[in-house]
């Protein structure tokens, strides 16, 4: 139940973001436009820095959700749950931005469906959540060689995302690599 309620605080919450972005999407494409030729720059920005804070050499430090604020949530139950859902929703992953900013909001504005996808888009971000949430307890166990595991990965990925803010920073000096 306590899942189902975090769904829906991601989903209320996508619903909210599309609704503004539809609102204010106008204004919004007449800067984007001249704002494209610098897009490579600026994703590139975002790579490095992800891959940055991703490795351990970039630390931000938000009091937003300390654990014993998220102790406090959890505690609450259903309304818990939900203003987590929609608390997690607002902080963006880069990947989770692109994919709602570059695929959902375009899509909400060129189908005028701005309640069913975001709110699809929100339950499709918390199907992890849904799913492996009533095993956790049963797998406490098992967590650490999977936490080493992850670690490894964990860091992989981030040099992956610094490669590709690298090969985007070229890219974007002219520097073209005829990679691909």
């Amino acid at each position: 139940m306590l899942s189902l309620s975090y769904a829906a605080g991601r989903a209320v919450t996508y619903v909210f973001v599309a609704a503004l972005a539809a609102l204010f999407g106008v204004a919004i494409a007449g800067i984007a436009l001249p704002l494209q030729a610098y897009s490579e720059l600026f994703l590139s920005a975002v790579l490095l820095v992800s891959g940055l804070v991703v490795i351990g050499k970039i630390q931000f430090n938000f009091d937003i959700f300390n654990s014993e604020k998220l102790r406090f949530l959890l505690e609450k139950g259903v309304l818990g749950a939900f203003l987590l859902g929609a608390g997690l929703a607002l902080v963006f992953c880069p990947i989770s931005a692109a994919l709602f900013f570059g695929g959902v909001v375009p899509l909400v504005f060129s189908t005028k469906d701005w309640l069913f996808l975001p709110i699809a888009y929100g339950v499709g971000t918390a199907i992890p959540v849904i799913f492996f949430s009533p095993a956790l307890p049963f797998a406490g166990k098992k967590l650490g060689a999977f936490s080493r595991f992850g670690n490894k990965i964990t860091l992989a990925l981030g040099w992956l995302l610094i490669l590709a803010g690298v090969f985007y920073l070229l890219s974007f000096l002219g520097l073209r690599l005829n990679i691909f």
